[in-house]
């Protein structure tokens, strides 16, 4: 909640990963999905199913956040 301002509560009626992954898997279909820290949410999304004992979802990422750094020729470090 201090990182993202998200209480338990609001989630109560949210729905599960597996509840969500059909649709997930459709509109990620034959796309590339390009996240700024493409390890660390692919890695979450892979926790997240096994947690659920549910499908991993197949899917190629891209991460902007390497590309930028090579773009601008630096590392940038995370606060």
């Amino acid at each position: 909640q201090a990182t993202h301002g998200i209480a338990m509560e609001q989630l109560k009626d949210a729905p599960t990963y597996s509840q969500l992954l059909p649709e997930i898997k459709r509109v990620t279909k034959d796309k590339l999905i390009v996240a700024y820290n493409a390890e660390y949410d692919s890695r979450l999304i892979r926790q997240t199913a096994n947690l659920n004992g549910a499908e991993v979802l197949d899917a190629d990422w891209a991460c902007a956040m390497h590309r930028y750094s090579a773009y601008v020729g630096e590392w940038m470090r995370s606060k």
